[in-house]
């Protein structure tokens, strides 16, 4: 019989071929012996300190590494409208710096020194050339191991072009300025923040087995920007830097969403961490973008991952840390609602018939290559008023469920669970019956594990998700992933021996303090979709387990 062989890591977990084509998770015996993504990164680190300077008609950037060892100049010219760039491949050390920057300001001294910053948002242009975004103030929140996660408190755009600046850009600029960065923007200079825990462990155990343990490999090495760097909101900025492998330690990628750091004593002390990534493909708020678009990309997407990590040891090789992963998204169709202030509740109406349910297949696709299987998809719609608009959606999206499964093999078919979560409400069982699907959940798909005395190597990964959903995607898909984190993290404190039972009781201190994060990851979510905070109905229907 044909062995199955192992294939690259794809998503958040690792998979292998089965000659029968289905997906299934990799032994733990094949994986390669890890080494420690919580120390020396396994990717070139961006620059901590930037200083620009001015000497018509250049600009200079001079990128410092965090410890003042090394440093690069990148030459940008500003004769001309379009992003010249040059040098910024070449690194020196630091105790050369005084004296090349000496050597640039020549005999009339008329280097400028114009603005410093801690981080490079990447290059914009409106209509007369570019400008170059950067992060002049930031805040750190937290940490994943050793790894500390900021958010952005302040950016500023420097000139890169000598033209005087007309009335119509300013009004660009203007418009720019408004945008608040300032707001849920995160980043790490020596984390991958746009990817999950177990995914950075996979590239690290593939650079293992191809002998490339010591190797600083670009943080931008997929070839697909539309499947890895879905979280990464700068992308697009940055675009001028990836033409080149040595330009990419300029590169600071950037997540839009939600972080929280928090640290725990329950026996043993620990650190949990709440990470809410939003995708940047067909973003905007709510009534603006609803459904899905023809490549399969859905509104308000949102991958959340909660982690627990050892406090005692930042060594990942000599602690404890999981990690678990679910998606929540708009119903994957082609619907929209327009906004009106006289109607709360618009109509729902579709635009586009999609009689072979090509962008949905595409969706579905798309999560089966970057998660694996078992893909469970959990509608929170309301089902009962059959002249609803919200039962007729929900009606649409459950054919199309079935549709689809009655063409996929058995292995990869799409495990759906309607669940009406106000009729279940005015029964008084909703959060019984939320226990026992986020019980479910966990059963099937799993959690990443990876601690001693395995020494790197996974005890336990993840191999497939969960895809939560109701209407706006915010109060009732919120309380679903509270109950499935909650599940998730009853059952890691068993597996390090801190619950004696499969136990924990809603009104704990832990399930309290886990609850408070999601309700705060919930209300940041609502803000950036709907511009509100999350409703929390589900409080006035039943008491909310503290």
């Amino acid at each position: 019989r044909e062995s199955a062989r192992p294939s690259l890591c794809i998503g958040a977990a690792w998979f292998v071929h089965s000659p029968s084509g289905c997906h299934a998770p990799f032994g733990l015996e094949l994986v390669a012996s890890m080494c420690d993504v919580f120390g020396p990164p396994c990717f070139k680190t961006p620059f901590n300190r930037y200083i620009v300077y001015r000497k018509r008609p250049y600009v200079y950037v001079v990128g410092i590494d965090k410890i003042e060892q090394e440093f690069a100049i990148l030459k940008i010219n500003t004769a001309t409208n379009d992003l010249d760039l040059s040098g910024g491949e070449e690194i020196f050390h630091c105790r050369d710096k005084d004296a090349t920057l000496r050597e640039i300001a020549g005999a009339d001294g008329s280097l400028q020194e114009i603005a410093t910053a801690c981080g490079i948002v990447g290059f914009i242009r409106f209509l007369q050339g570019y400008y170059l975004v950067l992060i002049t103030k930031h805040r750190k929140l937290g940490q994943i191991g050793h790894n500390y996660v900021s958010c952005i408190e302040a950016t500023c755009m420097v000139q890169l072009f000598s033209d005087t600046v007309r009335s119509e850009e300013k009004k660009f600029q203007q418009e720019f300025n408004r945008l608040n960065l300032s707001k849920d923007f995160y980043f790490s200079y020596t984390y991958h923040l746009s990817r999950s825990l177990q995914a950075n462990m996979a590239d690290v155990a593939r650079a293992r087995s191809a002998g490339e343990q010591y190797a600083r490999h670009p943080l931008y090495v997929e070839t697909d920007p539309s499947k890895h760097h879905r979280f990464v909101w700068n992308h697009h900025l940055m675009g001028p830097f990836l033409k080149r492998e040595a330009w990419q330690r300029w590169c600071l990628p950037i997540i839009h969403g939600f972080f929280h750091y928090a640290k725990c004593v329950f026996g043993w002390s620990f650190e949990v961490v709440l990470i809410a990534r939003r995708s940047r493909f067909y973003a905007g708020t709510r009534y603006r973008k609803r459904g899905l678009n023809v490549a399969g990309k859905v509104a308000n997407e949102v991958e959340t991952e909660q982690l627990l990590c050892e406090d005692c040891n930042r060594q990942l090789s000599q602690g404890h840390v999981m990690s678990f992963v679910q998606i929540r998204g708009s119903v994957p169709l082609f619907w929209s609602q327009e906004a009106t202030a006289i109607n709360p509740k618009p109509p729902i109406n579709y635009p586009r018939c999609d009689p072979t349910l090509s962008a949905t297949r595409l969706h579905f696709k798309d999560l089966l290559e970057r998660y694996g299987t078992p893909q469970l998809v959990v509608n929170l719609m309301k089902a009962r008023k059959a002249d609803s608009y919200e039962a007729r959606l929900c009606r649409h999206f459950e054919s199309s469920i079935e549709r689809m499964n009655r063409e996929l093999p058995l292995a990869i078919r799409l495990l759906y669970r309607p669940f009406d979560v106000k009729n279940h409400a005015r029964a008084n069982d909703v959060f019984g019956v939320f226990g026992k699907v986020a019980e479910s959940v966990v059963s099937r798909v799993g959690f990443f594990h990876t601690g001693h005395p395995n020494y790197g190597e996974p005890r336990r990964v993840q191999s497939g998700v969960v895809r939560a959903n109701c209407v706006d995607c915010l109060d009732r898909t919120n309380v679903l992933q509270f109950f499935v984190g909650l599940e998730v993290f009853k059952q890691q404190l068993q597996e390090l021996g801190l619950l004696r039972e499969n136990r924990l009781e809603f009104d704990s201190t832990l399930a309290g303090f886990l609850s408070e994060m999601y309700d705060l990851m919930g209300d940041h979510l609502a803000l950036q979709y709907a511009g509100s905070v999350a409703h929390k109905k589900y409080q006035v229907l039943g008491a909310r387990p503290r």
